[in-house]
């Protein structure tokens, strides 16, 4: 996470970006959580206040819409990702929300599963068999089947044994094996599992 805008390097000097009051077409805010190139080549910046997206002809800025009548503020953007469909999955203090490049933003709502509070989500990534895995400050591990929505919380494997150590999770990566990892905030010795693609746990770290 950077406090101090944006800087870019283009091989001889460095240009600096920041949140300037009253120009919409500057960053929405000067501390950034994320930067991910989408396939379009679009560079987005998750700050804490929204998502922005880079116009590289006009060197400026615009900000998605993640409100609705439940937000009135544009929330922390914590992760960015997109799937092998094309769609864009954006992990926020106020939840999970989507867009692909023909639909508007829409939201994902995590918070409604069990009567959990799920807290912000700090990790997305897309597993082999095209699901979404979501990490989550206060609810764990969710995964997310992209055409019927569905949501589905990883809390016991088959023999009741506990998936996480702790429900906050900080990062999540898969590795070219396919085995998932996941980071969490605490846990003592187990501050790290290592999942296979069906979702067993292999180890702990």
């Amino acid at each position: 996470m950077t406090q101090e805008g944006l800087n870019r390097f283009d091989g001889f000097q460095f240009n600096s970006y920041y949140h300037l009051d009253g120009d919409p077409t500057s960053l929405s805010h000067d501390s950034i959580w994320t930067l991910f190139f989408n396939s379009n080549g679009e560079l987005l910046v998750g700050t804490d206040s929204g998502l922005n997206v880079y116009d590289e002809n006009k060197d400026t800025f615009r900000t998605l819409k993640l409100i609705d009548e439940t937000i009135e503020k544009q929330p922390e953007v914590y992760a960015v990702t997109e799937d092998s469909t094309g769609v864009i999955w954006i992990g926020t203090s106020k939840g999970l929300f989507f867009y692909s490049h023909e639909q508007d933003v829409s939201r994902v709502e995590l918070a409604e599963y069990g009567g959990l509070q799920v807290g912000g989500v700090r990790a997305i990534v897309e597993a082999p068999d095209g699901k979404i895995l979501i990490g989550t400050e206060q609810a764990g591990l969710f995964t997310v089947e992209t055409e019927a929505l569905e949501v589905n919380r990883l809390q016991y494997t088959e023999t009741g044994e506990s998936i996480l150590a702790d429900t906050h999770v900080r990062d999540v990566v898969i590795d070219h094996l396919g085995n998932t990892w996941i980071g969490t905030f605490n846990g003592g010795d187990r501050k790290s599992t290592r999942l296979n693609s069906s979702h067993q746990i292999i180890s702990y770290a």
